[in-house]
């Protein structure tokens, strides 16, 4: 259901069907105010979050960079140094995915929590 518009002319007269219908407006603004009030502090704890998973990533991409083998003779198997190297790439790309993911968090905090931040105050 729509709200009804507030006519001046009602406003003038201070009716009861103006103030029932200004309640309805005050009570739609309480109710969207609230609803942004959530959706910043979902963004909020969805920001954390991502501090937290791109705290897990570097940690991750550290442990597989420095991922060694203990071989039995003087060299590596060809495997190893292929699983290895594989790990270290891994690396490289989890890093780079953390780097995009990090460029992106900014973003948001930036653009989406201002723009929720400044309907909030309306």
């Amino acid at each position: 259901m729509g709200l009804l518009p507030l006519e001046f002319s009602d406003c003038l007269l201070d009716s009861p069907y103006f103030r029932e219908n200004l309640r309805a407006h005050e009570k739609q603004l309480d109710a969207t105010s609230s609803h942004i009030k959530t959706m910043v502090k979902d963004v909020a704890d969805v920001i954390e979050a991502s501090r937290g998973l791109s705290k897990a990533k570097k940690t991750l991409a550290a442990t597989l960079d420095n991922f060694q083998f203990d071989c039995l003779g003087t060299t590596l198997t060809d495997d190893e140094v292929i699983i290895a190297n594989s790990l270290k790439e891994f690396s490289k790309f989890l890093l780079q995915v953390r780097h995009t993911f990090n460029t992106e968090l900014v973003v948001v905090v930036v653009v989406a929590v201002a723009v929720l931040e400044q309907h909030k105050s309306l």
